[in-house]
């Protein structure tokens, strides 16, 4: 004990001389050892209090430099970030431009989960979730982030074969693709009304749906930031353009209840919202 006595310890602390003894009496009838050696003159650390006086100032210097980190964490954006997100915003939203996040914030280290399944946030340890579609009422913090208009297109190859359809009843004729559990995603909306399309081939992936389009399938509907660059590259060609009321697909970012989100998950989702609205993706907020 640096200070020697009860009595100076106690005064830096604020407290009286008895409450530091009671203080240390009551952490050695708990330990079951004695921590100190008292005499009429002088206290005394024992080994026992030594060791623990050590080990003691560690403990406190961790949990200091515990608390400006977590202090300083709460000021920017830092630490490990745990996102999920659908394949198809994975592999043409957010890949082109991780290396320009890496870039923007240094100190956030990035887990994704990629994957078009529903996730548990709380469970499987997931800060946030990007997802696209209508969601379902949810006890979840949901934030648009932004929208992506739908487009109808096929291969060239495929309409070589089949013709390209020029008014929506046409459709009745083609092959549809189709996403498994949306069954709504069947009523293909136009300026002439709702055309419910026979939907052969489905699958539950956007990024599959894209890639049997390509490779002549038949006629798929997807949100415009999935088929961009194969309408650009002429790998697919959008159809029914001048008919066709392309609603908007919206794209929430679903974190958990509770607290302000710490600034590692607002940096993400910003940033996010950003490249949604870039002219490149056509991701206006509807």
């Amino acid at each position: 004990m640096v200070a020697g006595s009860f009595a100076g310890a106690a005064e830096p602390l604020g407290l009286t001389p008895s409450a530091v003894s009671r203080a240390v009496s009551r952490i050695e009838d708990k330990l079951g050892v004695r921590l100190l050696t008292r005499s009429t003159r002088r206290l005394a650390p024992t080994p026992e209090g030594e060791a623990m006086l050590a080990e003691g100032e560690a403990v406190i210097e961790a949990l200091a430099g515990l608390e400006a980190e977590l202090t300083q964490g709460r000021a920017r954006p830092a630490g490990r970030l745990r996102v999920s997100i659908t394949t198809a915003l994975a592999q043409f939203v957010l890949a082109p431009n991780l290396t320009r996040f890496a870039a923007r914030f240094p100190e956030i280290d990035l887990d994704l989960n990629v994957s078009d399944r529903r996730v548990d946030l709380l469970a499987e340890r997931i800060d946030v979730a990007i997802r696209t579609g209508p969601l379902s009422d949810s006890a979840l913090r949901m934030r648009r982030i932004g929208s992506a208009p739908r487009v109808i297109c096929a291969s060239p190859a495929y309409l070589g074969r089949f013709g390209t359809p020029t008014q929506p009843s046409d459709l009745k004729r083609h092959t549809c693709l189709g996403i498994l559990g949306h069954e709504g995603l069947a009523r293909w909306a136009f300026d002439s009304g709702d055309v419910t399309v026979n939907q052969r081939l489905c699958a539950d992936s956007a990024v599959m749906l894209r890639a049997m389009a390509i490779h002549g399938a038949g006629l798929v509907r997807l949100a415009d930031f999935v088929v961009a660059e194969a309408l650009r590259d002429g790998t697919l060609k959008a159809v029914l353009t001048d008919r066709h009321r392309s609603e908007a697909v919206p794209i929430h970012a679903l974190t958990l209840p509770g607290p302000k989100p710490p600034p590692r998950i607002t940096a993400f989702v910003e940033f996010l919202a950003e490249v949604l609205h870039a002219p490149s993706h056509g991701g206006k907020d509807a």
